[in-house]
């Protein structure tokens, strides 16, 4: 689980650097985020350091602009309506910068 290896490998530990008093966790409603694995460990003495969950809203454009990169790139690959891998790839470089 990648997630899981991320949550434990690096968010722990940037955790607990930044803030040794303890956290909270934001996440969204992806399934992986509430997998019983996940619930698991956060519930753990290894995950001590995350006081509590936030719930966030999944794929919201209000809360993660970042969503509306997506649309807007998605839009303007269509546009150019590649037809190979390669073309598909060098338009995504193209649009990205």
């Amino acid at each position: 689980m990648v997630y899981e290896s991320i949550l434990k490998t690096d968010m722990i530990l940037a955790a607990r650097d930044v803030s040794p008093k303890g956290c909270y966790l934001q996440q969204d409603n992806l399934p992986t985020h509430g997998s019983k694995n996940i619930c698991t460990f956060l519930k753990s003495r290894e995950a001590d350091i995350i006081l509590g969950l936030i719930s966030w809203p999944s794929r919201s454009k209000d809360f993660n602009p970042v969503e509306n990169l997506w649309s807007v790139l998605n839009s303007n690959i269509r546009k150019c309506q590649p037809k190979t891998l390669g073309e598909l790839e060098e338009i995504i470089l193209e649009e990205w910068d």
